[in-house]
């Protein structure tokens, strides 16, 4: 019997709360804030044109609703992090983490964390902001700071490896 090669995948995942060496992260703990809090969430009418646009062209994409988010690369959580200090002056910076699928053969997206912003703009560009999202495109427009910031999104559980900082 050949062995089967386990083809796991390496992520940086930032957190406020601090976590363990070899602790697991489950997905779907946003989607099931939002299915709690309904419109009254932040993100609500976001997360809705988003998911509309996913179901519409691109349904073989995980739903954000039942993922966790991290970055492909240590450089685009380090932006992301800066960008959330940059919005939330007294912000307790996030702790960063290398963090591995826990899934053979992990079902992933690669999207710009501001085009899915740009989709709180409402309107027509609502729809092309998450047109861009789901196709994985960087958006020129960036509406929280300069750069883009590729965010990845996997159903996948993830385990912590170690601590970044």
């Amino acid at each position: 019997m050949a062995a089967t090669l386990s083809v796991m995948a390496q992520l940086y995942y930032a957190s406020r709360h601090y976590r363990k060496i070899g602790e697991f992260i489950s997905p779907g703990h946003y989607g099931r804030m939002i299915g709690i809090s309904q419109a009254s969430h932040y993100h609500f009418a976001r997360e809705q044109i988003l998911e509309k646009a996913r179901l519409g062209l691109y349904r073989s994409k995980p739903s954000r609703l039942k993922c966790v988010f991290a970055c492909a690369t240590e450089d685009d959580i380090r932006q992301y992090v800066e960008a959330q200090m940059h919005r939330h002056p007294g912000k307790v910076r996030d702790p960063i983490y290398e963090v591995e699928t826990t899934d053979e053969a992990p079902d992933l997206h690669r999207g710009d964390w501001n085009m899915a912003e740009t989709v709180m703009r409402g309107g027509r560009e609502a729809e092309i902001a998450a047109d861009l999202y789901w196709r994985g495109k960087a958006g020129s427009d960036q509406p929280f700071g300069s750069g883009t910031y590729m965010e990845t999104i996997t159903t996948s559980p993830l385990i912590v490896i170690r601590r970044l900082d």
